[in-house]
């Protein structure tokens, strides 16, 4: 069993995050999740990173990737031109942070992701970036690929301001976006952005045709709910 993994590797330099150290430079963005499917999945299931890295961080990406126990023999991420993402995180607090990216790989097309989906068994897709796929091309996949689709809406409820200052942004009509999910999941604050609670948003959501919506709380957990017959 394979499972695609869309998002973004990003480059983080954060502050705060231990008031007594100086700045930690790590990998951030996709590589979370990356990590603890390569932890959490059972022998008979791979990972294939469906993610484009700039050539500035080419080696390093290589280099995480190989290190995955669960990495598909013929997967590897897509080296581009130009510089991969970087983001500057400053926190104030455990949970509150400010955000300011820079650099950016192109996002998916249709043309180039279609091939990439055929041997896939399901499919996760995080917007870590928010500029990774737009709708149309998120529409032609859920209308030809045949897998569940986990959808992580993440960034693509953060604006960027011209110095590259990631701000809240609603999305003025979200349910296309809910429509091409199985499993949407989205934090306390982003769904703040969507709707005015759980409910309101699983309502919304169900009616989609979304079967299980995840809403992180951070320290206090996550709530969920999952339509009639829903088998996890």
């Amino acid at each position: 069993m394979r499972l695609g993994v869309i998002g973004t590797f990003v480059w983080d330099v954060i502050y705060g995050r231990d008031p007594r150290d100086g700045p930690v430079e790590e990998w951030g963005g996709i590589t979370y999740a990356l990590s603890a499917f390569d932890a959490a999945l059972p022998e008979s299931w791979q990972v294939v990173p469906l993610a484009k890295v700039g050539s500035d961080l080419w080696p390093r990406a290589r280099e995480f990737v190989s290190g995955l126990r669960r990495l598909a023999p013929d997967a590897m991420p897509i080296e581009v031109a130009g510089p991969n993402n970087r983001v500057r995180l400053e926190y104030s607090t455990d949970e509150l942070r400010s955000e300011i990216l820079s650099g950016g790989v192109p996002p998916w097309t249709w043309a180039g992701l279609r091939p990439l989906l055929r041997d896939l068994d399901a499919l996760y897709v995080n917007l870590i970036s928010g500029f990774e796929l737009d709708l149309e091309t998120l529409q032609l996949v859920r209308r030809h690929f045949r897998g569940p689709i986990y959808l992580d809406l993440h960034s693509l409820l953060l604006g960027l301001r011209s110095d590259g200052l990631r701000v809240p942004q609603p999305l003025p009509d979200a349910r296309p976006w809910l429509e091409c999910a199985d499993l949407l999941q989205v934090n306390e604050a982003e769904m703040s952005l969507l709707a005015p609670d759980p409910m309101a948003l699983a309502a919304t959501a169900m009616q989609a045709g979304v079967r299980s919506l995840v809403v992180t709380l951070g320290k206090r957990g996550a709530v969920y709910v999952v339509a009639p017959g829903f088998d996890r």
